[in-house]
C-alpha cells in the first residue's frame, strides 16, 4: 500500500496523525480582564512568584538585615569604648549612656532606611521602565506602600533600640 497523496499537489506523503490538528480562531475583544487577570494568577502560582515565597525572601532580608544592625552596633560600641569608659568614670549610669547612644543612632538610622527605601523605589521603577518584570504580555507594576514604609522604618528604630539595649557599657 502506497502512502497517500495530499490533494495539495507536489507535497510530500502525509504520515499518519495521531491527534488530529484543529483550528480555533477567537477575537481578542473576546477576552475580558477579568480571564486576564485570573490567568496571570494562576501562572504566577505556578512558577514560584507566591505570596509564600515573596514572604520567605523578605523574611530572610528582614533577617540579614537584623544580623547587620546588631554588629553595626556592637561595632559602634566596640569603637568608642574609650569614651564610654571616661564616661562611666566620671558618674554616668548605663541606662544614661544607652540613651545618648540611641538618641544620637535615631536620626542616623531613620537617614538610612529613608535613603534605603529611595533607593529601592528607584531601582524598582528602573527595572520596570526596562520591561525586566514582564511576564508574557503582562508587565508588573510596583506602587509603594505608605504602611509597609513607615513599619519598615519603625522596625529599623525599634531593632536598633534593642540592639543597644542589649549591649553591655
Amino acid at each position: 500500500m502506497e502512502p497517500t497523496q495530499p490533494s495539495g499537489g507536489g507535497r510530500k506523503p502525509s504520515q499518519p496523525t495521531i491527534v488530529p490538528w484543529t483550528r480555533i480562531s477567537f477575537h481578542a475583544e473576546d477576552i475580558g480582564v477579568e480571564e486576564a487577570q485570573r490567568f496571570m494568577e494562576g501562572y504566577m502560582e505556578r512558577y514560584g512568584v507566591t505570596r509564600e515565597s515573596i514572604i520567605t525572601l523578605s523574611t530572610i532580608i528582614f533577617l540579614l538585615s537584623s544580623t547587620t544592625i546588631a554588629f553595626s552596633t556592637r561595632t559602634l560600641i566596640v569603637q568608642h569604648e574609650r569614651e564610654l569608659e571616661v564616661l562611666r568614670s566620671i558618674g554616668s549610669s548605663k541606662k544614661l549612656l544607652k540613651k545618648d547612644m540611641i538618641i544620637k543612632l535615631l536620626p542616623i538610622t531613620l537617614a538610612s532606611s529613608i535613603a534605603g527605601i529611595a533607593a529601592t523605589i528607584v531601582f524598582l521603577n528602573t527595572i520596570i521602565g526596562q520591561g525586566y518584570l514582564q511576564i508574557l504580555s503582562h508587565t508588573l507594576t510596583f506602587q509603594p506602600d505608605p504602611t509597609v514604609i513607615a513599619l519598615t522604618i519603625v522596625l529599623s528604630i525599634a531593632l536598633v533600640t534593642a540592639s543597644v539595649l542589649k549591649q553591655k557599657l
